[in-house]
């Protein structure tokens, strides 16, 4: 069982620092410690049939070691589950009841070469230097954080920089940022688990049901319906599928900056037993995928939907599609008010 703090007035820390087990003082908190490295090699090394890594986490973490470790059968992320909520672990481990959750984070392999990593602030520290101090030593200190990273969080950086790999970026190059041939090999390691990444004791297969033969026209306020068939194609275990709908935008250079993929919508079957089937509907509305425009609506700042080719994908997780269904905007649609009465 690996653990960590974080939680309502409880952040957590950015480094291990001067703890029992600590790696070296500026190993960060979500990669495993001295003690959590000798007890993976110890339980892996006494022939038990099985070892399973349970993360009791509120929060993504380095888990490479989980992919690199063959006497690691499986892992389970149980969160912050409470009291109550974790007698469903030994339901789930034994099999009575089928796992069916998702990942709502990317798990990258380094966290150190997200760009976000640099604008965590390290707190009220004594060499810290993210705080502004008004008056004297004697008078209130305010530390704080810069976000600068924009829209490029978790998947949305990660696949916009997969779609658009050409080599290492420089600011990241002091990170050990290689030069991969291809971006899959760049996505393959530096992306362990991806946003909305989840595996079930059973399988299934999806399939878009009258899936258009040309691509459809976007309008707005016209939602697309993506009806889609799962079936539960393993012969032993029961199990839910969830259904994720991705909406797959394209970028102009010097147009709206956005990024390359974002979640548009998902469902969850029933229960579905060996070889049974049900149909699933996830409806998009353009608007979900519309990008914020600052100079819009008379320099007044919108959300638009740029002119040009999209494509609603069916997908297991942010990076595994399935199935796609091609959409085409033939001019800017243009969203300059709310999407609900009282919404900013």
């Amino acid at each position: 069982v690996i653990t960590r703090i974080g939680g309502e007035g409880f952040d957590l820390p950015r480094y291990q620092g001067e703890s029992e087990g600590a790696v070296s003082a500026d190993s960060h908190y979500l990669e495993l410690d001295r003690n959590e490295i000798d007890m993976i090699d110890m339980v892996c090394s006494e022939g038990f049939d099985r070892v399973i890594v349970v993360f009791n986490i509120p929060s993504a973490m380095e888990a490479s070691f989980v992919e690199e470790n063959d006497d690691i059968d499986a892992a389970i992320m149980m969160g912050f589950p409470g009291g109550e909520g974790v007698m469903a672990l030994g339901s789930i481990l034994n099999g009575d009841v089928t796992p069916s959750g998702h990942l709502v984070d990317t798990w990258s392999a380094n966290f150190k070469k997200d760009p976000t990593f640099v604008n965590f602030g390290t707190g009220p520290t004594p060499d810290y230097t993210d705080r502004m101090n008004f008056a004297s030593d004697d008078e209130a200190e305010y530390y704080f954080v810069d976000y600068e990273e924009g829209i490029y969080v978790g998947y949305r950086y990660y696949e916009t920089r997969y779609a658009t790999y050409d080599g290492p970026v420089a600011a990241l190059e002091s990170e050990g940022d290689e030069d991969f041939d291809t971006a899959d090999e760049w996505y393959a390691a530096n992306v362990v688990y991806p946003f909305g990444y989840g595996l079930s004791y059973t399988t299934f297969s999806y399939e878009i049901v009258d899936k258009p033969d040309s691509a459809v026209t976007l309008a707005k306020g016209e939602p697309v319906p993506v009806t889609v068939n799962v079936t539960n194609t393993g012969d032993t275990y029961s199990g839910k599928a969830v259904v994720q709908l991705y909406c797959e935008l394209p970028y102009v250079e010097g147009e709206i900056e956005k990024a390359a993929k974002v979640l548009v919508g998902f469902a969850k079957t029933e229960l579905l037993g060996p070889g049974d089937d049900t149909e699933v509907t996830i409806e998009f509305d353009p608007y979900d995928a519309a990008s914020y425009d600052v100079n819009g609506n008379n320099g007044n700042g919108c959300f638009v939907l740029e002119a040009g080719d999209y494509a609603l994908c069916v997908s297991t997780d942010v990076h595994t599609v399935v199935d796609t269904v091609e959409c085409t905007a033939a001019s800017d649609i243009v969203f300059d008010e709310a999407a609900e009465e009282g919404a900013a």
